[in-house]
């Protein structure tokens, strides 16, 4: 994802290969996220992030997902870091470590920027063990093939 590897020492994670799942339309990603966040609570993961570009993302996924997983929302207001199934924006989620993470719509709409690189790579190396990159329509050109 970064332009330049000489400026970042890489780091060793286990689990999987990320996936890079190409949805059908905007509409679906709720269904998959729900599907992916029950799968990795049956798999042990105690803590996954679901990754958002924007806080009004964030606000919109917690609003519709929150009634069918216990999900929590860290929108930079919040006094403790909640444990469990989190959704953010990017933007706050640099220093963060999760087991999991779901990064919702790595599109080139929402990531094909100069300036979207280095978010998009805080989101994808916030996962210790688990990455799914979900995305509508052309993927992030700044996303390795």
């Amino acid at each position: 994802i970064l332009a330049s590897y000489d400026v970042v020492e890489p780091v060793g994670r286990h689990g999987a290969a990320p996936e890079l799942i190409a949805l059908p339309n905007a509409d679906s990603a709720q269904s998959v996220i729900l599907e992916r966040l029950r799968r990795l609570k049956d798999e042990g993961f105690d803590s996954v992030g679901v990754i958002t570009r924007t806080r009004a993302e964030a606000e919109a996924l917690h609003r519709a997902l929150a009634k069918d997983f216990p999900l929590h929302a860290l929108l930079g207001a919040e006094d403790e870091f909640p444990k469990g199934a989190v959704v953010l924006p990017v933007y706050l989620a640099k220093g963060l470590e999760f087991d999991a993470v779901i990064l919702f719509d790595a599109g080139a709409e929402h990531y094909s920027q100069e300036e979207d690189r280095n978010l998009l790579y805080v989101a994808c190396t916030r996962a210790l063990h688990a990455l799914t990159v979900l995305y509508s329509g052309a993927p992030s050109p700044l996303l390795p093939r």
